[in-house]
């Protein structure tokens, strides 16, 4: 119950407590990685769980933008083929990213500690801190869940967007230029960042100005190549 509470609970209440500890035990994380994945997997389920494929199928047309007339079919039929197991391969998917996404994090922060000073952290140690620092997609995956079950009949896919820049300010339609980078920035990366930062000046003692860089240099690379593309 111990290590539990520590990487499910101390992340988002007490952070430092938990990363000093994943820090010492890195394989401990792995219950914080399978309860977000699980969580996140459940919140896709509660979201188009029931869904008919049509409603599905036209809600992914919508993010595709303008095609013409015949790659508008042929896209309508290939999507309509993979419909019936589209909630089961999303739930996967949530499932199967998240530790990639982990590995990705750990492999920039451990670049990052070593640019930034001298500090020389295990990766598996900088694996344990990135998962913890996405503790707060547990709480939005949470979040959509009750979205998802306070509302009747079919949802609209950009309700998993509900934190989003998009959502929140922009206001964007599908289709839209920057509509996708727009739903993608959520407000919980702003709670991952900090606390990736946290992690990261509990682990090596670096200035807090190094820290929020190191934790953000992920992101601002990511979004910063799609928003050059946009």
């Amino acid at each position: 119950m111990y290590a539990l509470r520590t990487v499910l609970i101390d992340p988002l209440l007490a952070p430092t407590d938990a990363f000093r500890a994943v820090r010492e035990r890195p394989a401990s994380s792995v219950w914080a990685l399978l309860m977000i994945g699980a969580v996140a997997a459940l919140s896709v389920y509660a979201l188009l769980g029931g869904a008919s494929p049509e409603w599905i199928v036209s809600q992914q047309l919508l993010e595709v933008g303008e095609l013409k007339q015949s790659e508008l079919e042929m896209t309508r039929t290939a999507l309509l083929d993979i419909a019936p197991y589209a909630v089961h391969l999303g739930a996967a998917s949530q499932v199967l990213v998240l530790p990639v996404l982990c590995a990705l994090l750990a492999a920039a922060y451990l670049a990052a500690e070593r640019l930034l000073g001298r500090s020389r952290q295990r990766y598996a140690a900088w694996f344990a801190l990135a998962v913890l620092s996405l503790s707060p997609f547990l709480v939005n995956a949470l979040g959509l869940i009750a979205l998802s079950l306070l509302q009747s009949g079919d949802k609209p896919l950009q309700l998993a967007n509900y934190a989003s820049l998009n959502a929140l300010v922009l206001g964007l339609s599908p289709g839209e230029r920057g509509q996708g980078l727009a739903a993608a920035l959520n407000l919980f990366y702003l709670w991952s960042i900090a606390l990736a930062a946290i992690g990261g000046r509990t682990y090596t003692g670096y200035q807090w100005s190094r820290c929020l860089l190191l934790a953000a240099l992920p992101y601002l690379g990511f979004f910063g190549i799609w928003a050059a593309t946009v």
